[in-house]
């Protein structure tokens, strides 16, 4: 008997034993799940609060990126003046493009004048500058805006000479010159062809030497047409009969109208002659 009821003692003893590590065991786990609740319950607040601080940040990093664009964007406006300044000045002695503007610029700065859309009977007096080009962009933006030469009133005169030019025989640059003319009749829309070739090749610098030319001036009469090509020095004949000869390939004059001549007349051979007399004063002829 002694020995069972030692037995059981112990086992009693044991499940006690067993029923509190349990009880310790779940006393443990609600401990901790209480502690992660309240970490969850604290962690909230403090994330919510740093999310303005993040946004913050974000926006300062936002304006100092926002800042330094600006400050590049001024200093890439600034390399860009100064390199159109650069472009301009060149083209007046050598042919450049700029990568920028996508422009071509011609050797020369170019102006167009115009005449003889007035009653005026005095030389000069409607004498109008329209319009200064140095690119081949804004030639045909000009071109393409004005009358055709066909469409030239009758009386009027396009003239086009290198910028600095006045184009009259007074110019110190005219004052030793004269010019090649051309007289048409009937010409009708081939003085279109012949006014535009004489251009472009003016601009474009087809003749030498190139500073030979001062312009051309394209004159609109009852029955007869004349564009007429000024050089600088008359008493040079080489040169002014090699630029008549070039003069008369650029247009395409013998293809157009077969063998014909154009006549060179120095400015001041010219002036002071009457109208009747003017025809018969030719230095020379091609």
């Amino acid at each position: 008997m002694s020995t069972t009821n030692s037995t059981q003692t112990q086992t009693q003893t044991k499940t006690k034993k067993k029923s509190k590590s349990k009880a310790n065991k779940r006393d443990t786990t609600n401990k901790t799940d209480t502690k992660k609740n309240n970490n969850l319950k604290t962690q909230t607040p403090s994330e919510t609060k740093n999310f303005p601080k993040k946004k913050k940040q974000q926006k300062k990093n936002k304006t100092q990126n926002e800042e330094e664009e600006e400050k590049g964007n001024e200093k890439g406006n600034k390399n860009e003046k100064v390199s159109k300044d650069q472009v301009i000045e060149l083209p007046k002695k050598t042919f450049n493009t700029n990568k920028k503007s996508g422009k071509h610029y011609l050797h020369n700065k170019w102006t167009l004048w115009v005449d003889g859309f007035t009653s005026s009977k005095k030389w000069g007096e409607d004498l109008t500058r329209i319009f200064d080009f140095e690119t081949l962009e804004d030639f045909w933006a000009l071109y393409n805006n004005l009358c055709t030469a066909f469409e030239l009133k009758t009386g009027a005169n396009f003239r086009l000479f290198k910028y600095g030019i006045k184009p009259e025989w007074e110019d110190e640059h005219n004052q030793k010159g004269g010019r090649w003319s051309l007289k048409l009749t009937q010409s009708g829309e081939k003085l279109e062809s012949i006014w535009l070739d004489t251009m472009l090749s003016m601009i474009g610098e087809h003749y030498q030497p190139s500073d030979e030319i001062c312009g051309a001036v394209l004159s609109k009469r009852r029955g007869v047409d004349r564009i007429s090509l000024w050089t600088k020095t008359s008493d040079q004949q080489k040169t002014q009969e090699t630029i008549g000869k070039k003069w008369k390939q650029e247009i395409n004059l013998v293809n157009l109208f077969g063998p014909t001549t154009v006549t060179y007349v120095g400015h001041k051979q010219f002036q002071g002659r009457t109208k009747s007399s003017r025809r018969f004063t030719t230095n020379y002829e091609v």
